[in-house]
């Protein structure tokens, strides 16, 4: 199982940053928003997760305050990568707050809402 990289959204290469971007729902969600503002504000505590199989991102976490949005590939998910993502991410911040923008992140959320917070 591919290990779970972290770091700071600033600290992010370009190719990094380009995959993180593209891997979310786009239009649906505020992730790709988020990592935008967050890396133009150089936000020092505004970090990722990410899995990646082969170079290629297979599933990522965006963490800032204590907000997290999570996103794993249509083609890699329920093979526990979102839920790997879900308990690093509140090994080091205590249930985060997410939000479910479709019935599969609610379906998700709702499995792992002990180590989540369920926003409005």
């Amino acid at each position: 199982m591919p290990r779970i990289q972290t770091k700071l959204v600033k600290n992010l290469t370009d190719e990094e940053y380009r995959a993180c971007r593209f891997l979310n729902l786009r239009g649906n969600g505020e992730m790709h928003w988020n990592l935008a503002r967050l890396r133009n504000e150089k936000n020092a505590n505004a970090r990722v997760y990410m899995i990646k199989e082969g170079g290629k991102l297979i599933a990522w976490s965006l963490v800032f305050g204590d907000c997290a949005h999570f996103y794993t590939r249509s083609t890699h998910r329920r093979k526990g990568y979102g839920t790997r993502l879900v308990k690093k991410v509140n090994k080091e911040h205590d249930r985060p707050v997410v939000y479910a923008h479709d019935e599969t992140a609610q379906e998700f959320f709702g499995a792992v809402k002990d180590m989540v917070r369920i926003g409005d």
